[in-house]
């Protein structure tokens, strides 16, 4: 007869095989699992990685401006400084030549270039 006979011993391995087989994929299924929470993990640090980027460079920007700011104030109080010194100079000398009113005049001058 032409009928195949399947021992005992047959259907244990095949058990086993199949059984190995279930837990091989069952692991294959928690490595993915750990693998996706880990690309997850990654992203959300990238994320935050390029947030705090920004954000740096926003308050490098800014700190940049107000420099510019504070650079060009400094400018305008040193041209005023310079012009009140100016007049001051003239005021004096021509209080040292003798003309009062026109010192006082210049004296004015010069407090109004400080302001």
């Amino acid at each position: 007869r032409g009928g195949t006979f399947a021992s005992p011993d047959a259907d244990d391995d095949l058990s086993r095989v199949a059984e190995e087989a279930r837990a091989v994929k069952q692991r294959e299924a928690a490595a993915l699992d750990e693998a996706e929470r880990s690309a997850d993990a990654l992203r959300a640090a990238e994320s935050w990685a390029e947030s705090r980027v920004a954000s740096v460079e926003r308050a490098r920007d800014e700190a940049r401006d107000e420099l510019e700011r504070a650079e060009e104030a400094l400018a305008r109080e040193a041209a005023r400084a310079d012009a009140a010194e100016t007049a001051a100079d003239a005021a004096r000398r021509t209080l040292a030549a003798g003309d009062g009113d026109t010192a006082l005049e210049q004296a004015s001058a010069a407090a109004a270039a400080a302001e």
